[in-house]
């Protein structure tokens, strides 16, 4: 009977290509309503059935196949023998697996997916369990990227016990948490976790808080050293630093402490050709917020 619905609706050319998943995702809620789809029954072997022949079917289509994919994750019947880390279908996997964890009755999710984890680890299903825990680490991440991003930080200074740095010590728990048997995977894992948090707030902000010594010496991994450790790549940087400065050229790396100097000397009085850059660079809100000058100074 679906698949003739299927057929009919296939058949008919006044359908665009792009309604088929809806009308596919409104299929699959009304056979829900009418069956009573329990576990180990017929009715869930049926359409349970159905589901995998969809997916097989629809290769090309990625939102269909993310719709098909979130019932068969709470079906749990994704095939585990064919899966591979490094396929679509492990990709598409993941994303499915994140959204259902962070949809609002992530609890109830959560609980199931994790029995599922449960259930792959004895049945020696080890591909799949991997994608189902690394699929976990990367919600619990999530959250807590968004909770450090939107915490008010003194960024000069981070020390044990304040907000910012229990937060990492949390991401450094969960990264450390999931044993990962390829390092490849491992390090992507890590690639992924620093887009995360450059999206939000850029790599000058990441490398001023995850390179201060309080991070470094105290929380894994982020206080490796190993070549293959992408964290060891991050170099230190001082709060107000060259990297704001449009003109760290005409003046070399030390250009603030020159203009600071500047500054403090009223006496000075530049040259034609230097004046123009200077005023600029002493008029910078950025390069000037963590100094005080007087009034003469700034006019002179």
């Amino acid at each position: 009977c679906v698949r003739n619905i299927i057929s009919s609706y296939s058949s008919n050319r006044n359908i665009s290509d792009g309604e088929y998943p809806m009308f596919v995702r409104d299929l699959l809620a009304v056979i829900k309503r009418v069956e009573s789809i329990c576990k180990d029954t017929k009715q869930q072997h049926t359409y349970t059935t159905l589901l995998r022949s969809l997916y097989n079917e629809n290769k090309e289509s990625v939102i269909l196949q993310m719709q098909l994919l979130r019932d068969m994750c709470i079906h749990q019947c994704v095939n585990n023998d064919t899966l591979s880390l490094q396929s679509k279908d492990a990709v598409l996997l993941n994303r499915c697996l994140e959204k259902i964890l962070l949809e609002e009755n992530a609890n109830a999710n959560n609980a199931l997916i994790t029995n599922w984890a449960q259930w792959c680890c004895e049945q020696g299903h080890d591909k799949f369990e991997l994608v189902i825990r690394i699929s976990q680490l990367k919600t619990d991440l999530s959250k807590l990227i968004w909770n450090l991003t939107n915490t008010d930080i003194c960024m000069s200074k981070v020390e044990q016990g304040d907000s910012a740095y229990n937060l990492i010590k949390q991401m450094g728990e969960l990264l450390s948490s999931v044993l990962i048997p390829n390092s490849l995977y491992e390090h992507m894992l890590h690639v992924w976790f620093l887009k995360q948090l450059y999206v939000c707030k850029g790599i000058h902000w990441i490398e001023i808080l995850f390179t201060q010594p309080v991070i470094r010496q105290a929380i894994p991994p982020f206080n490796k050293t190993k070549f293959a450790n992408i964290f060891a790549a991050l170099d230190p940087r001082p709060l107000y630093c060259d990297f704001y400065n449009p003109l760290v050229g005409a003046y070399g790396p030390h250009s603030m402490d020159k203009i600071h100097s500047i500054l403090m000397n009223e006496r000075y009085r530049p040259a034609l050709k230097n004046l123009c850059p200077i005023l600029v660079d002493s008029l910078s809100l950025i390069n000037l917020c963590g100094l005080t000058y007087t009034e003469p100074q700034l006019n002179s």
